[in-house]
């Protein structure tokens, strides 16, 4: 972010080479967390049907909740995920080429929570939120690519599940891990730049 003459903060898409590093490590480390946290969500789906696809499918949302909040700028949170499921691709995840439009609806879940506050706000709260929102945008793709009527009940529920589950699987741990780099100073030169 930069400011303005008048004081206020700008909204800047200007990445700094260790903002764009730090996306990058967070992206390669979770992807290659999710090749197995990924599964989850897939077979629970498959197998059990979309309450089970909701209820464990927060895991896989860290890394772009972790990473928007690091770097405070526009499309932080989707870049971590994309470089996430393009590590799960190369990794040679099972799911192949369906990666891409669930990444980009998991990053783009959590990127609307930031975006509602103009990179601004980054309290427990709005990492919760955007956790949650990260985890609706998976369960949303399960419902298309899966073809579940979104009008039945089951499939109703399994977003709320899944709101709740990203809440508690992803935004929580998100936090906790930022609050616990921010106490060791590994990333006070990056969120200051971002600021």
């Amino acid at each position: 972010m930069s400011r303005t003459p008048s004081g206020e903060r700008r909204i800047s898409f200007r990445y700094s080479v260790a903002e764009i590093v730090l996306l990058a490590v967070l992206g390669v480390v979770f992807g290659v967390a999710n090749v197995f946290f990924g599964a989850l969500p897939q077979w629970g789906g498959a197998l059990l049907g979309p309450l089970f696809a909701g209820l464990l499918g927060g895991f896989v949302q860290i890394s772009q909740v972790l990473g928007g909040y690091i770097v405070r700028r526009p499309l932080a949170a989707t870049l971590t995920m994309m470089i996430n499921v393009t590590t799960q691709f190369l990794a040679g995840n099972p799911a192949g080429i369906i990666l891409f439009p669930f990444g980009a609806a998991q990053g783009l879940g959590a990127e609307v929570v930031f975006a509602s506050t103009l990179y601004r706000n980054f309290t427990l709260p709005i990492m919760l939120l955007a956790g949650g929102m990260a985890s609706v945008g998976s369960q949303l793709m399960f419902i298309v690519f899966f073809r579940w009527d979104p009008t039945t009940g089951p499939y109703i529920a399994s977003v709320g599940i899944a709101l709740v589950a990203g809440i508690i699987e992803a935004g929580l741990p998100a936090w906790l891990l930022a609050k616990g780099l921010e106490r060791t100073g590994l990333i006070a030169n990056i969120m200051r730049q971002s600021a």
